[in-house]
């Protein structure tokens, strides 16, 4: 089978993390596999091509679509001829899903990797592209992937066409991803903190959706309550030349218990170095990775009501109601008061249940298991 992935950017993100993991833990070595990406080259580029698979960048601005850069598309989907084209995200599903159909017979799918509801869930050009596809999804794709139940039932609201559309899970590498002693001990020598320091972490880029001035105040109210409590923060600008984040965080008292570590490429053993890892989200989250990666790193999560999250924490932690941050302090507060029995089972209970229900293994036998039936189909008709 031939696969066709077109993606809006390799940028990180939710979607291409998803897109990156399923072809990382793709269940069959017999499909041969083509991404291609609609702008220039982005940090999971390098990660994917190390995988034997071929990447092209368009290098395309697709809110200013050029009728060149559009050719160049139509003849690389021609040039492949797949089975099946998958598309990754909104502008890609409108690009890429017109393309697709223009030069190919092939099944197509569209992926939903938002949740909708909200006015600052989506720039106000893409609610455009949101609604054309919304009236499109009659006539374009053969299936919607919806990665998280919000996501269904948000785009059904919108007026998707709702018999095509399918929910599979977001998943993580359940091995990548685990519980790691050493490098609790490694990361505190890294910040200069002593052994028994309980630590805290978001993780992040520094947008408005993850609502980093809430936390700022929730961190704030834990550190003036709890002596033994620090915070890290990474992410894209979540560092130093923030001046908006650190005079949040002077704001809130939290300052000098905040350590800011801006990008980071050692994700899994920074999220297992924590004691309890924050989602402050106000909106717009589908199924939020980070909380299935921490959670299979073993380390309990405190999360705002938004999108899938409680569904992913579900008893192993705590949601707590968006934009507030007493909530957001006392659900912290709480996990960290635990005794080490209790904390201990929390921890067993939160790596189960993403191997159980959020594992990547899953997520790419999934979307696997939906071109397998397109193709059959296809080839019966």
């Amino acid at each position: 089978m031939k696969i066709l992935h077109v993606i809006n950017t390799l940028a990180a993100g939710g979607a291409q993390s998803v897109l990156a993991q399923n072809l990382e833990r793709w269940p069959s070595t017999e499909d041969r596999q083509l991404v291609i990406c609609l702008t220039e080259r982005g940090p999971l580029s390098a990660r994917i091509e190390a995988l034997g698979v071929q990447v092209i960048h368009l290098d395309m601005n697709p809110s200013a679509l050029k009728i060149s850069k559009f050719l160049k598309l139509l003849r690389a989907i021609h040039a492949f001829r797949p089975d099946v084209v998958q598309t990754w995200l909104y502008h890609s599903d409108l690009i890429g899903g017109l393309a697709a159909r223009l030069v190919s017979r092939a099944p197509l799918v569209w992926g939903m990797h938002h949740t909708l509801g909200d006015e600052r869930s989506v720039k106000k050009s893409t609610r455009r592209v949101v609604r054309t596809l919304a009236a499109l999804s009659n006539i374009l794709p053969t299936r919607i992937v919806c990665c998280a139940d919000s996501a269904f039932e948000t785009h059904q609201a919108a007026g998707y066409r709702t018999d095509r559309m399918r929910v599979v899970y977001n998943g993580v590498d359940v091995e990548r991803f685990h519980p790691d002693a050493d490098a609790r001990i490694e990361v505190r020598d890294e910040l200069g903190l002593a052994g028994d320091t309980q630590l805290l972490g978001m993780f992040a880029r520094f947008h408005p959706q993850k609502d980093f001035k809430t936390l700022a105040r929730a961190i704030g109210l834990l550190a003036k309550e709890m002596s033994n409590v620090h915070f890290v923060l990474a992410g894209d600008e979540v560092d130093a030349d923030n001046a908006r984040l650190q005079s949040w965080l002077k704001e809130s008292g939290a300052e000098m218990n905040t350590h800011l570590l801006g990008l980071r490429d050692d994700m899994p053993r920074l999220m297992a170095a924590m004691d309890v890892i924050i989602l402050s989200s106000a909106y717009g989250e589908a199924l939020p990775l980070v909380l299935c990666e921490a959670m299979s790193c073993g380390v309990p999560c405190v999360a705002t009501n938004v999108g899938d999250s409680a569904k992913v924490v579900e008893g192993s932690g705590r949601v707590v109601a968006r934009e507030n941050a007493q909530a957001l302090a006392q659900g912290c507060a709480q996990i960290l008061n635990l005794g080490k029995a209790e904390y201990a089972h929390l921890s067993r209970s939160a790596r189960a249940h993403i191997v159980d229900v959020f594992n990547v293994t899953k997520t790419a036998a999934g979307y696997r298991q939906i071109y397998l039936e397109l193709v059959s189909r296809k080839g019966r008709h």
